[in-house]
């Protein structure tokens, strides 16, 4: 990488760890690792080495205090709990003020599996706290075997895991703290949890919106770098 940009007239930095930064430590309500790359023409600038140091500086100076967690980003949206009868393809209540509050639909093995992982979670003893516990679990519920364990609850007082575009296809890794909604995260928490205002529009199907939330930059990390890039050039 660092040949090849050097070889199209720019200077980067020795790409490491110290180029890693994680959208919680910035102020983000998620764990989501991204190395960042910034590099200047050394033929339009010679102090290029300073106004990289001091992007970076800039990054490393925007880390705030890591006091934003789940319940931070979605503990105010309304419950949705499972129907009794199911209706369709809905499994789960629906908001009626905001479209993209709705969660895909899950079958009854799937409502009970994420109802009992919610559960054990906030258990003081909780049986699923290993990866083969839930591999083994899963094998026992759905009768096929996986290589890497299927399923995670967030948790209210820590920040989620990465958000991917894989969303769109499951939720087993994203499933909502709380037992009695019994479900993965709808598109609206997704969104949240990627640091989304709730005023930015997204159009789609539901399996389009998860995909392009997961495979997008955060908003915050985007203002981060353009702030660090602000303060480099001037």
């Amino acid at each position: 990488i660092s040949e090849a940009i050097n070889e199209a007239g720019f200077v980067i930095p020795q790409i490491g760890k110290n180029l890693v930064f994680n959208l919680y430590d910035l102020g983000g309500t998620q764990n989501r690792k991204r190395v960042i790359l910034f590099g200047v023409n050394k033929n339009k600038l010679f102090n290029h080495v300073d106004v990289i140091e001091k992007f970076y500086s800039s990054m490393r100076r925007q880390s705030e205090d890591k006091n934003k967690n789940v319940r931070y980003a979605i503990g105010d949206l309304e419950v949705l709990k499972p129907l009794e009868k199911g209706k369709g393809r809905q499994s789960h209540e629906q908001s009626p003020a905001d479209p993209l509050h709705r969660c895909r639909f899950h079958n009854g093995r799937d409502i009970e599996i994420f109802q009992m992982l919610a559960k054990d979670k906030q258990s003081d003893s909780p049986k699923f706290s290993s990866s083969e516990a839930l591999k083994t679990l899963y094998f026992e519920k759905v009768g096929k075997t996986s290589n890497v364990h299927k399923y995670n609850v967030i948790e209210w007082d820590k920040p989620s895991n990465l958000i991917p575009a894989h969303l769109h296809k499951d939720g087993l890794r994203h499933i909502h703290p709380d037992p009695e909604q019994a479900r993965s995260i709808t598109m609206r928490e997704a969104a949240r949890l990627q640091d989304f205002p709730d005023s930015y529009i997204f159009n789609g199907s539901q399996s389009d919106i998860f995909k392009m939330i997961g495979n997008a930059v955060s908003p915050l990390m985007a203002r981060k770098i353009a702030q660090a890039v602000k303060m480099a050039f001037n």
